[in-house]
Formats: structure tokens, sequence, C-alpha cells
């Protein structure tokens, strides 16, 4: 390209002004115009439409919130009913007097009894006698009269009515009398549910003759059944109603919208097409306008316009907005005219558009350079960080080793005179000359030493794990024994809980496995001990299965194949449980859980430990908890076993050493699963078994 042209564009436009060239771009510049011109008047209308859209569902939104309101005071009062045994008329009047000071388009709430024939003289007593001497319950003749109601089986008099001013016509009212208040009242006693009438002139007072309606809320005896249409026929009490003007909730719900330009009008759905409109709202005028206009539905449907069902409860109503000039005229903008002008001007701007194009090319070109030279300097500083990192972490971990060597050394010296205070509270204990409250003491010092030792150990064995300076110590174990000295430590503190203790073993349990004893017997007794802390009730169940077998070498001592068995151990408690939070922090070192009873003893290193001893012996720990519904803990391990075909008989030698003797056996086994009740071991084998603890 010849950059002798780009550093002045526009002189040989002068020079060809009236060439083939100017013409063609004036052309494409004036067709373009006049399509962004379509295109972006179109896309305003759109806008435009969007927005009414929007406008219009909002206007829905307040009717419905303010419908929704209304309906929650209603359910107030029912409530009222619902927990009270009999509300006075006093009663009434003072709790419904703040919703109505605070919702003016409430024409009123009423209590309406249902009351059968044989009690309607006692109602009219009562009535009188609390100072309406007048009261009698009514209906409306055919000229529009109230007359004294004639017999019929039941009434439904308006008992109560707040504000008594301006609805004093309405009190002993028997809406049974009117068909469109009396089909409310069936569907709402039937269903149970709260129903409103079908739009009607309102006997309270109303301006201008509002068309009104009614919500009735079926409110039955206490304590009946209501799971029926008959049991709610026959557990009738009365209903709660609220009578409301259709023009005061619109005028109230779109008294502040913003902003106008939008006329509502709402019609009855199920209504004869000539009764069809209920309302309308001019958004010309400050007010709503009132007059009920012969609004023709097809005609409104023409143009833009929003249409929705609106249920009121059981009545459909249709709510139809529909934007006027004003609020067209308000959103058109100067942007079609703009983009139009600016589409005029891109023929002449080409040139120039093309120069600030090189420029901006150049400008990127040295932009990239300058991002390249950050680049690389970013990424020397990156390894530098790294680098850094790195030494951080091998110094982190230094220190960690030289942390853990300290802590084990201190706990070795803290250990050699305390295990000198256990032993000598242990010999005091057996003198004869004590008191009670020595002996008191010395189980004080016992305990309190048990608890430092205790915790002396847990902090030792962190310590080793952290260092990676644990070694299993793996030989053949009687499986049966190991498993049922677990289940009988554990019985004694669960029988001293007073929860009950059951522990499952599967018939398919191999009868030896390779493990380090001392560590597998540790998690185990931590898990369950844990269970027994944090269970008040129910109790501790111990399972072990086998999840599956598969072959393996011979064992290089014994010369017998082996075999890889997946143990599963299992122990469920119905204690506290856990909530997420909790279980995240569950293997936490030092994270301890309260029970509902108080502080329970522990250190909170007990479940860290076992989650790292499970982890060193191959295996996987997890655990399923909700709060109030206990804790399943679950342990997989992939232990070293031999076939049930061998016979395997453990003994001890004369130098005290376990010796394992080997005999095939072809029996078969079979693989039920037994479930034990355990009960606690005989006085002279809990020292035993707590030394093995």
């Amino acid at each position: 390209m010849n950059n002798t042209k780009l550093i002045n564009p526009l002189l040989p436009l002068k020079k060809t002004v009236h060439s083939l060239p100017l013409a063609l771009t004036i052309f494409t510049g004036v067709m373009f115009s006049l399509l962004t011109f379509m295109g972006t008047w179109n896309l305003e209308n759109k806008t435009i439409e969007k927005e009414f859209e929007q406008d219009a569902t909002d206007i829905v939104s307040l009717l419905q919130r303010s419908l929704d309101k209304n309906l929650q005071q209603l359910e107030s009062i029912v409530g009222v009913y619902a927990a009270s045994e009999k509300v006075t008329r006093q009663e009434f009047r003072t709790f419904v007097k703040p919703y109505l000071s605070n919702h003016s388009d409430i024409q009123a709430l009423e209590w309406i009894p249902w009351v059968p024939h044989e009690q309607r003289a006692a109602y009219e007593q009562a009535a009188k006698q609390e100072g309406f001497p007048n009261f009698k319950i009514t209906e409306k003749n055919p000229q529009g009269e109230l007359i004294k109601a004639k017999p019929r089986e039941e009434y439904f008099p308006v008992y109560f009515v707040e504000p008594y001013h301006d609805n004093e016509t309405m009190l002993g009212f028997d809406l049974a009398s009117n068909s469109l208040s009396l089909e409310a009242l069936e569907l709402s006693r039937d269903s149970g549910k709260a129903i409103a009438t079908a739009p009607m002139t309102l006997m309270h007072k109303s301006p201008q003759h509002q068309l009104g309606f009614l919500i009735l809320w079926p409110i039955y005896r206490q304590n009946t059944p209501t799971n029926s249409v008959i049991s709610r026929r026959q557990n009738l009490e009365g209903f709660a109603s609220s009578a409301f003007l259709i023009g005061d909730i619109v005028d109230r719900a779109l008294k502040y919208r913003q902003p106008r330009g939008i006329d509502v009008y709402l019609f009855h759905e199920s209504a004869p097409t000539e009764e069809r409109l209920l309302y309308t709202y001019s958004s010309s005028t400050p007010k709503a306008s009132k007059d009920l206009k012969d609004e023709n539905l097809a005609t409104l449907r023409n143009g833009l316009h929003h249409t929705v069902i609106l249920d009121v409860s059981g009545q459909k109503w249709l709510i139809l907005s529909k934007p006027n000039s004003e609020y067209i005229a308000s959103r058109r903008t100067w942007y079609p005219w703009t983009v139009s002008l600016g589409g005029l001007l891109l023929t002449i701007l080409l040139a120039i558009y093309i120069s600030d194009r090189i420029s901006a090319v150049a400008a990127l070109v040295e932009s990239e350079r300058q991002l390249e030279q950050r680049v690389e300097q970013r990424t020397v500083e990156l390894q530098k960080a790294k680098e850094a990192a790195v030494q951080a972490a091998v110094e982190s971990e230094a220190a960690n080793r030289a942390k853990s060597i300290f802590i084990a050394n201190i706990s070795h010296e803290v250990r050699t005179p305390l295990n000198g205070i256990l032993g000598y509270a242990q010999i005091l204990k057996q003198s004869t000359s004590l008191t009670a409250n020595d002996k008191k003491g010395i189980d004080i010092i016992e305990q309190c030493g048990s608890n430092l030792l205790t915790l002396i150990n847990e902090i030792l064995d962190l310590c080793t794990i952290e260092a990676n300076q644990l070694e299993l110590h793996c030989q053949t174990v009687d499986f049966g024994t190991f498993l049922k000295e677990i289940v009988e430590i554990c019985q004694v503190k669960a029988d001293q809980k007073g929860i009950s203790y059951s522990y499952q073993a599967n018939s398919r349990l191999p009868r030896a496995i390779i493990v380090d004893e001392k560590r597998l017997r540790q998690v185990l007794i931590n898990l369950l001990d844990n269970g027994i802390k944090f269970t008040e009730t129910g109790g501790v169940n111990f399972k072990v299965s086998v999840l599956e077998s598969r072959e393996n070498t011979k064992n290089k001592t014994t010369n017998k194949p082996q075999q890889v068995t997946t143990i599963r151990f299992q122990v469920k408690d119905t204690g506290i449980g856990m909530n997420n939070e909790q279980l995240s922090k569950l293997f936490l070192p030092f994270e301890k859980l309260e029970n509902t009873s108080g502080y329970v003893e522990g250190t909170g290193l007990g479940l860290a430990i076992t989650q790292k001893l499970v982890k060193i012996m191959g295996g996987d720990i997890n655990v399923e908890s909700n709060p109030g519904q206990g804790s399943i803990f679950t342990i997989d391990l992939d232990l070293q076993t031999y076939p049930n075909s061998y016979e395997i008989n453990f003994h001890k030698n004369p130098n005290q050493q376990q010796v394992v003797n080997f005999k095939e056996n072809n029996n078969n086994q079979n693989t039920s699963v037994e479930t034990t009740e355990i009960v606690s071991p005989p006085p002279e084998k809990l020292v035993y078994l707590y030394d093995l603890a």
C-alpha cells in the first residue's frame, strides 16, 4: 500500500469528486443510512415493547401483592379462632382494628358463624345482650329491602363486623340468602380453602355503587378431622370474611406506581359479555377512573397490550394493560435519526478512518512488543517466587520436624514421672487404712494422671505420624479373639452409661489376619469410645464384614497361600450427630464436639490420629452423620489373610512366644450374619482388658 496516500486521504477525493468511485461511495452511504435507520427504528420499537411488558408485569405484581397481603390479614383471623376456644366481640374488634387502620382497601372484616335453625333464637338473643337490641338474622326481599330471614335449616349471618360504622346493615345479614355468596360459602366449606365470591354490589357502604367481592375462609372446630368433604361439613364452625371494593384495591395498589401512561382494565372471565368489565384505571388522570365504560375487549387487544389471568381466591380476573400515546412518545429517542446521519457522514470519514486504522495498527504492534517484555519480566519474577516458595516449604518441613522431635522429647520426659505417680497411686489404693476422702482423692489423682497420660500418648502418636517415623509391626493375629477383646473393653463403658451395645460379625470373617494389632486396636477402640461418649439414648452397633477376597502370593514364613481380604469395620451410634460444618473439621487435631449433656472428656486428637493410622495401613475412613440422628463411621482395610480351608491354631510356647499352626480343612463355610448382644466380662478379666486397651 502506498503510504503517501494514507497521509492525506482527502486529496484524491477532491481530485476525483465527479468520478464513479465517489458516486458509488455516496450511493452506498445513503443505502446504508436508510437500512440502519429502519433497523434502529424497529429495535427501538422492540425496546419499548419489552419495557412495556415489564411495566405491565409490575402492575400485575402490585395487584397480586395487594391481594396476598389482604389474604394474610384474613388468615391471621383464622389463626386466632384456631388458637382460642371462643373469641368474643370485643376481642375480635381489638384484634382487627390495627389491620383496618393500615389497610384502607379493606371495606370490612367479619365473623360469620354457622347457625342451625334450632340455635337461631339463642344467637339473636346473645347479640341483643351484647348491645344490639334490634339484632335479627335478615335477608333481602325481591325489592332489595332487608326483612327478617325466613326459616331454613341453617344460616350464615354476619355476627361480627368491623368497622361497624358504615356497615350497620351487614350485621345479621344471612349470606346464605344470596346465591353468589352461598355458592362461595359451600365451595369454601367443602374445599377448606379461601374462596372469593363473584363480583357483586355489596351491602356495605360504597361510593358510586362500585363492584366488590367477599373472601371467605372456613374455620373448623378444634381437634376435629377435616380430611374429607363429609368431615369438613360436619365440623364447620363458621367463616372469617373480608369485604373489598375492586376500585379501592386497584387505586391503593397503583397509587404510587411509576412510570405512568398505562391504562388498566379488569374483566371477570366467567361473567356474561355485557358484565365482564369490572373496573378501568386511567393513567391520564391523578385518580383512577371509576366509571365502568363499555369497553370492547376485542378492540383493546388491537395494538400493543398485555394480558394475564389473575387467580383471586378461585375467581379468574383478566388484567389487560394498554399503553397510551404519551407512554410511547416519551420513550422515543433521536437514536434512529442520529444513526442515519452518521451513515451519511460515513463516506466523508472513510479516508480518515483508514488513516486512523493504520495508526491503530502501529500502536497495537508497539503494545504487543511492550507486552512481550512485560511477560518476559513477569516470567522471571514468577520463577523467583516459585523458588522462594519451594525454599519456604523446605524450611517449613524442617521446622515441623524439629517441632515434632521437641514435643516427643518433652512428652517422654513428662511420661516417666507420670507413670511413677500412677503406680504409686495404685499402691496407695490397696491400703486398708484409707478413709473415704483419701480414696476419693487418690481416685482423682489416678483419673487425672490417666487423662494426662492419654494426652501425652496421643501427642506422641501424632508427632510420630507427622514426622513420617511411624512403622507398622504386622504379625499374624487371631481375628476372632482380637475382636472379642475389643468388644468386651467397650462393653464396660456402655454398661456404665446405660446404653445398648451390639456386635455383628459375618461368618465369612477370616480366622487369622496379618496386621499391626496395636494400631488396629487403637483405631477401633477410639471409634467405639467416641460412639459411646456421644450417645445418651439408644445404643452403639459394631459391625465387621467381608467385602471381597482375592488370591495373593504365599507367605514366605509359613509357605502357606494367602489372600487379600477387604474387611469393613462399621461403628453406628444413635448419638447427637454432626452438621456439615462439624464434619468438615472432624479429623482436624484438637477439634472437639460437645455432648448435649455438657462437657465430654477428650483431647480432640483421637479421630485425627485414627484417620492418619487408617491411611498408613492403606485403608479408607468415611463418616455419615446428621444432627440428632447419630453417626456411621466406616473403615475399609485390605488385609493379608489365610484361606478358610486352613485350620489355624494359636498358642504360646514355653518361652511365651506366640506360635501359629496351619492345617488344611476342606469344610465348606456358610455366609450367614450373626448379631450378638454383648454382656460385660467378669470382674477378674477387667484389669486385663483395660491394660490391653
